[in-house]
């Protein structure tokens, strides 16, 4: 039966396609390789369905209507790649040359499958940058023509120098100053039942949460690949990339200051709880304890002032006017009418936003999430029973019911949608499917992983399963298998690294160990696991190299 699924979802119009649990949206890191109903079902309403091609034609990308992004194969979601290829190049494309593209890029992925988590950057065009002429010895090899590939490149540089010059971020930021403003509203409201409170959050997430976090997301992805291009072509140094990565202050870094206010006395933990208790390790899984129900849980405020490691920010860092003379002349060489410092600015705001943007609507995500907590808890379900329901149960809610038939409409579902979820743990899926042969033989390939920084450290590991853990992490290297903006507690204890299982170049993670000048592994893969069991291990980021000692 699974084989089946696979072969007609993978045929979307005639044309055959690659499904993968790390390109684009990341499912397997977001929201885990077998997630409970609850979880993925909120997760494919609120981005997957369509707001990843919406918020993406919002930026002159071309819309595959009608299509959506994830496939559940088996209890593991995946995403469809040439949906993902479509949406990613630019709408005035032609439509021969587009296919020709997304044909190249599948042919690519499927040859190197070890870059299934770097697909923005070595899988997918989807911006134009000076690294963009390294594309043509790979499209000319697969019979894309020199005339062919000179439109391509033309099209892509009018349609991201529209972008850059474009005045989206403070566009998209508004949208989610809306959201804020309408979650405000709804809190003080006591004439809404749970039921309605949660479908009203559900649809502001859905209007100006999700669309304008995806919108401002393509933003920053654009901006780091300009920044990437800089330096493969020596433009910048890795010392300067990480530099300037470091230099970008988010609400991450806001976090960690503000939590060494709580233990000099200066703010209340209730007021910080206040800010930021709406996080939970593992945004979209209902099971996760946000931190303002186990505070105790990820915040020590006894520890020194030196505890965090927000004091590794680099704010102050400029690029030479050498090397911004350097930036200004490869745009110049590649007609991108910019000005360095005007990219540079774009690069910064970008990747701001998309926190911020970040941040704020896993905010409806976390109240929804409690919304249906306390409904469980009022009908005797616990949250572990809650995870199993589909989120579409309460969007198409009948409030005229009786409490003993909504009582026992959720526990109906429940038993059928826990014994599925129980079968589905047993079948063991693959990362990357390219036809149906894969699931009957589950591959497995080496990653390669993403360093982060160039420093090097030695210690001890600390295994953080699911964040729900209150074991000393303070001078430990952290090992988490995913993570997302609810795993950000850890970094206001003083730990030495961070390696995690799943995770791509851009993931969360990774945007957060730039920041913090932090060592980090992003995406070990299958070696996780035999290195969680270490003692400790030398982590050199430099010589991308992991050793257990």
């Amino acid at each position: 039966k699974i084989r089946e699924s696979f072969t007609k979802k993978s045929n979307l119009a005639g044309q055959t396609s690659i499904l993968g649990d790390m390109p684009d949206w990341n499912p397997a890191e977001l929201i885990g390789s077998k997630p409970r109903p609850l979880a993925v079902s909120l997760f494919d309403k609120l981005i997957t369905k369509d707001n990843w091609r919406l918020a993406r034609k919002n930026l002159g990308y071309f819309n595959p209507k009608g299509e959506r992004l994830l496939v559940n194969i088996g209890g593991h979601p995946f995403i469809d790649v040439r949906n993902s290829l479509n949406s990613l190049t630019p709408e005035l494309l032609d439509k021969r040359l587009r296919n020709k593209i997304v044909d190249e890029s599948l042919f690519f992925l499927s040859n190197n499958l070890d870059c299934h988590d770097k697909y923005e950057f070595e899988v997918a065009t989807t911006c134009f940058s000076p690294a963009i002429l390294d594309r043509q010895p790979r499209w000319s090899s697969f019979g894309i023509s020199e005339s062919e590939i000179t439109e391509i490149i033309d099209c892509y540089r009018t349609h991201t120098q529209k972008i850059l010059v474009g005045n989206y971020i403070n566009y998209f930021c508004d949208e989610i100053k809306i959201l804020e403003k309408k979650r405000e509203a709804l809190s003080s409201n006591t004439f809404f039942s749970k039921y309605e409170k949660i479908k009203i959050l559900y649809q502001d997430c859905y209007e100006y949460g999700t669309r304008s976090f995806a919108s401002l997301a393509r933003l920053a992805f654009i901006g780091n690949t300009f920044l990437k291009s800089f330096l493969n072509k020596k433009i910048i140094s890795p010392k300067e990339h990480d530099l300037f990565l470091n230099s970008i202050s988010t609400v991450a870094t806001e976090m960690s200051n503000k939590l060494e206010k709580v233990r000099n006395k200066q703010i209340s933990l209730p007021d910080y709880i206040r800010m930021y208790g709406h996080l939970r390790p593992g945004t979209w899984d209902i099971r996760a304890y946000t931190y303002s129900e186990k505070p105790e849980i990820y915040f020590d405020t006894s520890m020194t002032k030196t505890s965090g490691i927000a004091s590794e920010s680099n704010a102050d860092f400029k690029f030479s006017k050498q090397t911004m003379a350097n930036i200004q002349s490869i745009l110049s060489e590649n007609l991108i009418d910019i000005k360095a410092k005007d990219l540079l600015d774009f690069i910064k705001k970008s990747i701001v936003a998309r926190e911020y943007s970040k941040f704020s609507f896993s905010k409806n995500v976390s109240e929804i999430l409690s919304l249906i907590t306390e409904v469980g808890a009022s009908l005797n379900f616990s949250k572990s029973d809650m995870s199993f329901l589909n989120f579409n149960s309460f969007l198409n809610f009948d409030e005229e019911l009786s409490i003993s038939d909504i009582s026992a409409l959720f526990s109906s579902e429940i038993e059928i949608r826990k014994d599925s979820y129980l079968l589905n743990q047993q079948v063991i899926t693959p990362q990357i499917i390219t036809d149906s042969t894969d699931l009957s033989f589950v591959k497995y390939f080496k990653n390669r992983p993403n360093f982060i920084t160039d420093r090097k450290v030695l210690g001890e590991i600390e295994f953080v399963k699911e964040g729900l853990s209150s074991a000393e992490i303070r001078n430990k290297i952290v090992f988490i298998e995913s993570a997302d903006p609810g795993y950000d507690w850890i970094f206001t204890h003083n730990i030495k690294g961070l390696i995690t299982k799943y995770g791509g170049a851009a993931s969360h993670m990774a945007i957060r160990a730039s920041e913090f000048n932090l060592p980090a592994v992003i995406g070990l893969g299958s070696n996780f696991e035999k290195l969680k069991k270490s003692n400790k291990i030398s982590l050199d980021c430099g010589n991308k190299i992991i050793e257990e000692l």
